[in-house]
């Protein structure tokens, strides 16, 4: 589900998960989420492009305007990364992730 902010960006809920392009910040149960620029820009990407079949080469583009690149670097391992420690501090109750 998205709701637009007065400035055109969009406010994202899923599973949980909080993704507001206006403070380019990812939450989730109203903790923010330390996660890199690079795979907020194609989480953006995909948000804003559901419901149809996103190619490498946009991803790619997306993040990495104008470069040339055979893979996408770290992008889909950080967001697990992220969960992952949302994950862990859930189940030890500490919970306390910041975003930078």
């Amino acid at each position: 589900m998205a709701n637009q902010n007065e400035d055109g960006t969009f406010r994202w809920q899923f599973v949980g998960y909080v993704f507001d392009e206006a403070k380019w910040q990812l939450s989730q149960n109203e903790r923010l989420i330390d996660i890199e620029a690079k795979p907020l820009s194609v989480l953006a990407y995909l948000l804003r492009n559901a419901g149809r079949v996103v190619t490498k080469d946009e991803l790619l583009e997306c993040a990495w305007p104008g470069r040339v690149a055979k893979a996408l670097p770290g992008v889909t391992a950080t967001p697990r990364r992220a969960a992952a420690v949302v994950k862990a501090s859930d189940r030890h109750g500490s919970g306390n992730s910041s975003h930078r």
